[in-house]
């Protein structure tokens, strides 16, 4: 089986979401390229318990790019520009106009962007303010959590994240 080792992806992403949904492609064979702003990825040093990890990459980070490659960069470098003009797919951030933003070229019609957020890129909700929390709340999913006549609960663990990589 091939898989997807035909797949090129540019991750720009940070966060669960994006790093996750990359995961997932590179597992499946795609060649996945994560740049990184010179002070590295947030996650990078991020723990559950706020351990100082002593220059370590935490344990989430590690599980979410293992399989990756990775680039210092910013999307303006020729580096990063030449490694996008060869890409399927870019998974950006969570900007209103990531292809602005991340100066994708108009010109490479067979590239796919793929933003991940909440509330789209366009229309009503495009800048409103996230969380969990509220998330879960505008799904509906909090209303079937916790006992009939008290309050609803969230689910922990970021659950959001996780299934908007999925």
């Amino acid at each position: 089986m091939r898989g997807l080792c035909d797949l090129r992806v540019v991750d720009f992403s940070t966060g669960i979401a994006g790093a996750y949904c990359t995961k997932l492609l590179a597992d499946a064979g795609a060649d996945v390229i994560k740049v990184e702003a010179p002070e590295g990825d947030p996650l990078r040093r991020w723990s559950a318990t706020g351990a100082d990890l002593r220059g370590e990459d935490g344990a989430l980070f590690r599980f979410l790019h293992h399989s990756k490659r990775s680039v210092v960069g910013s999307p303006g470098d020729a580096e990063v520009r030449e490694l996008v003009a060869g890409a399927d797919l870019v998974v950006a951030g969570r900007g209103q106009d990531a292809r602005t933003a991340l100066g994708l070229p108009e010109s490479h019609p067979g590239l796919v962007l793929l933003s991940i957020t909440p509330w789209g890129t366009a229309g009503p909700f495009a800048g409103r303010p996230e969380s969990d929390l509220v998330i879960q709340a505008e799904s509906g999913s909090i209303g079937v959590r916790g006992l009939p006549g008290r309050e609803p609960f969230q689910a922990g663990g970021r659950t959001t994240e996780w299934v908007g990589g999925t």
